[in-house]
């Protein structure tokens, strides 16, 4: 007895479910590429912790946790479909499979960074119309891009329209057409470059090309390039297989004449399901400082504190012995703090017991992680200290003349009053000779490095010039003392 293998049940609708399957792993996976500013930075991960597995979809890139949605939906749709018994006599059922898979192609291979996946934009006169809840005025819709690329500089739309859709148009416009034409002798008809032509491609070309115009790249006046993927539209087809028309390929060619970059057909699987892309070619960008440094609030404070220049631990168990206290300090301290409450306490029944303990844990708690932080810090000036860092970095600059340290009045006066409410000794001393007058430097410098693990001018700190303010100055702050 002979056996036949059982027919796949919708083989398309299979394949269909398999790549979309494919292109939810690939979202769920997916990793944007964000380009960093040009900052250098030497700094080290100390606890070399990261919470980027716990990001949202809709923070990471917005429209993506939308498409991922619609993506699981078909794919729910699909199942629930195939898993009826009688699925083999049904219709397939109609999904967004192609569309949706071709977008996320198209924010695969789309020049980065990505923006945004799925954005309306509105001309100037759709703008006016937005806000029509008090006018009762039907909202406008827009129009979608599925793809903002490269910044904002260019948009993608998908298009998965076949030629037997665009045919149907062009027979209900020929139809229209007809009664018109009746009266026309046949010299008096246009040819085919003359007549209009019509259909819902071209009306999506020309509304992404008003929608441009109106909404140029962030901070310039240039439009964005508009991209146009057609997937499953084919000049080139067998008028006998698939259907054609004259009217298809003049479509795409219009298209082009409005500036519009058209691109046919599907892309290949495989570029579909990637999951993460690297970033653009690099051009090997050498980043370096300029002679004149501005100096912010941060790193003022940076420049006198003792974290900066006393001597290094040996190990990371040194530095956080330094910091972070011991579990039998910490408990000494919570009982010193539940004494003085309860010895100051003058109404004993203002304030009851949980909350005085509440008290004495926050203090706890709040002094643990600032000495976390601290050790944290120390840690990382022994890899490589901020001075260390600095000076290697404007060490380059040696062949372009003296290098200039420049910082605000403001944040001159805001780390003095600092200094001046939580520095030590030595970090006061610090700011004094920091911010002292320009006239003679060599006292300011012997008291600014005294006692550092740094040699006397390791950097050129002093003077330091003060960026003018176009605003009447303020009495400046009195400069601490040790």
């Amino acid at each position: 007895m002979d056996h036949v293998a059982a027919q796949p049940i919708h083989p398309e609708l299979q394949r269909q479910l398999l790549q979309m399957q494919q292109v939810a792993n690939s979202i769920s996976s997916y990793v944007p590429y964000i380009p960093k500013p040009p900052v250098l930075d030497s700094s080290a991960d100390i606890q070399g912790t990261s919470d980027e597995g716990a990001v949202d979809l809709g923070e990471l890139l917005p429209g993506l946790r939308p498409l991922l949605d619609a993506v699981r939906k078909d794919i729910d749709v699909t199942q629930k479909f195939l898993e009826k018994s009688n699925a083999a006599s049904l219709p397939a059922p109609s999904t967004n499979a192609t569309y949706l898979v071709a977008v996320w192609g198209e924010v695969l291979r789309a020049p980065q960074p990505i923006v945004a996946i799925g954005r309306t934009f509105f001309t100037k006169n759709e703008k006016g119309k937005a806000n029509v809840k008090k006018s009762g005025a039907r909202p406008t819709a827009g129009v979608k891009v599925d793809v903002v690329a490269n910044n904002g500089k260019t948009w993608i739309r998908v298009n998965t329209t076949k030629n037997s859709r665009l045919l149907t148009e062009f027979r209900e416009m020929d139809s229209y057409d007809t009664d018109s034409e009746d009266g026309l002798g046949r010299g008096d008809r246009p040819s085919l470059a003359q007549a209009e032509v019509d259909n819902s491609i071209l009306r999506m070309g020309h509304a992404l090309i008003s929608a441009a115009k109106d909404n140029p790249v962030v901070g310039t006046t240039v439009s964005p390039k508009i991209v146009f993927r057609l997937t499953r539209l084919d000049p080139h087809a067998d008028p006998e297989i698939e259907g054609n028309d004259p009217r298809i390929a003049l479509t795409i060619d219009i298209l082009r004449d409005m500036g519009i970059d058209v691109q046919l057909g599907e892309r290949a699987t495989d570029e579909v399901v990637r999951s993460t892309l690297g970033p653009p070619p690099s051009r090997d960008l050498h980043l370096e400082p300029t002679r004149h440094v501005n100096l912010d609030l941060s790193i003022l404070i940076a420049l006198v504190s003792d974290l900066t220049h006393s001597t290094l631990p040996r190990t990371a168990a040194e530095a956080e012995e330094r910091f972070v206290p011991s579990a039998s300090y910490l408990e000494w301290k919570r009982s010193r703090l539940r004494a003085k409450i309860y010895g100051d306490r003058i109404d004993a029944e203002a304030v009851t017991d949980g909350d005085q303990d509440s008290i004495t844990i926050e203090n706890a708690e709040d002094m643990g992680k600032h000495s976390r932080a601290l050790a944290d810090q120390l840690q990382q000036e022994m890899s490589k200290g901020l001075l260390q860092d600095m000076s290697e970095r404007l060490s380059t600059l040696a062949d372009h003349g003296p290098v200039e340290f420049w910082t605000t009045a403001e944040a001159r006066d805001r780390c003095i009053r600092i200094i001046s409410k939580i520095g030590g000794p030595n970090e006061k001393r610090r700011a004094h000779a920091l911010f002292s007058p320009p006239d003679d430097l060599s006292e300011p410098e012997k008291t600014y490095w005294k006692d550092s693990r740094y040699p006397l001018r390791f950097l050129p700190l002093l003077p330091l010039h003060i960026f003018p303010s176009p605003e009447p100055p303020a009495p400046p702050a009195p400069i601490p003392t040790a």
